[in-house]
């Protein structure tokens, strides 16, 4: 790959990647304008996404295309860190690691658990119960791209798991919009619908083999400038804040908004306005957290249920584990065993072989 001798060009910032790689014709964006994620959150990828006609052939077709049309340089330092990774493993660290600097709306969240298989989840920073068909298509392209990565950077011995992917309002058309996106991408996958959360499952065994284009001397200079990236920006963004102050808390049972927003030296008023300039709340913002916080714990924590319950502030068990389905469709128990049966709602048409 000659990417070496085009390092010292990569001056704009991870999310002026977008620019390049989207249609901007038809969408009223200025031409000089940054595309600074650490503002706009995200919020005019979603506008541009519901310019498209909500008819799933035209809006799977621009998505791959998009997708398909990234390469190690559209995303600078990101994109070559994910190329040049030493293997899939590492790769995919990187993908969940720094992902908020290629779109703080979207997080990839990384589930090693203690089964066979690894979960790779795709988080967003609305709450989940109020996903919009905005919202869905963001993550669709989210999803696309990370398809997309995969079958550029993994060889010929690319993917084969399943996917459990979210049906929000018709699940007919939301199923053939996926459908497209993962035969359009021509690996191994099966979908599974009706899940509140896209996550992709595939064997650990897999991770191990090295990428066709490994490049040790490229990543680490990539994950170098990634790391003071990411510091810049977690100092300027306020989902990060809010995280920040509710991981100082002993646990979460504190965690009001008065006291959280008391915490960031501002008010609960002026915290929720500039929350809800993100399309969210501190209400779905705790929603996420703890989200988040669970699959950490249930991944890496020899804690029990009970214990991570109590520590996430439910006030028993059965709470939190109908809050878990409810965030997830999976019980807490079907992360921490070692043989996962975790049936599929409804299958897709598709199934690549």
């Amino acid at each position: 790959m000659e990417v070496k001798s085009q390092l010292s060009s990569l001056k704009n910032t991870i999310s002026s990647g977008w620019k390049s790689v989207i249609p901007f014709a038809n969408f009223n964006i200025e031409e000089n304008h940054t595309f600074d994620m650490t503002h706009f959150e995200g919020l005019w990828l979603k506008q541009y996404l519901s310019t498209i006609t909500p008819e799933y052939h035209a809006l799977s077709t621009q998505i791959t295309k998009i997708a398909q049309s990234v390469n190690p340089l559209t995303f600078n330092f990101y994109s070559l860190a994910l190329w040049t990774s030493p293997d899939r493993y590492t790769q995919l660290h990187t993908l969940c690691n720094y992902s908020a600097l290629l779109n703080s709306s979207i997080r990839f969240h990384l589930d090693e658990n203690k089964g066979d298989n690894i979960n790779l989840w795709l988080l967003s920073n609305e709450p989940i119960a109020k996903h919009s068909t905005e919202s869905l298509s963001l993550l669709a392209l989210h999803f696309a791209l990370l398809l997309n990565v995969i079958k550029q950077t993994w060889g010929t011995q690319t993917l084969k798991g399943d996917a459990y992917l979210p049906s929000l309002t018709n699940l007919r058309i939301e199923q053939q919009l996926f459908d497209n996106l993962i035969a359009s991408s021509a690996l191994n996958i099966k979908c599974h619908y009706s899940f509140p959360l896209i996550r992709l499952s595939f064997s650990k065994k897999s991770l191990s083999l090295p990428l066709t284009d490994s490049d040790p001397v490229i990543n680490q200079n990539s994950l170098w400038q990634l790391k003071h990236q990411l510091v810049n920006y977690q100092q300027n963004n306020v989902i990060h804040q809010v995280y920040r102050a509710l991981r100082s808390l002993p646990d979460l049972e504190a965690a009001s908004g008065n006291h959280i927003a008391s915490l960031m030296d501002i008010s609960f008023r002026t915290l929720n306005r500039r929350l809800a300039c993100l399309s969210t709340s501190y209400r779905g913002v705790l929603e996420n957290y703890k989200l988040e916080m669970a699959l950490s714990l249930l991944d890496n924590s020899e804690l029990g249920l009970a214990d991570i319950a109590q520590q996430l502030g439910f006030s028993d068990l059965s709470t939190f584990s109908r809050a878990f389905k409810r965030w997830t469709g999976l019980c807490p128990s079907q992360l921490t065993s070692k043989n996962q049966t975790i049936a599929p709602r409804v299958v897709s048409h598709w199934e690549l072989i």
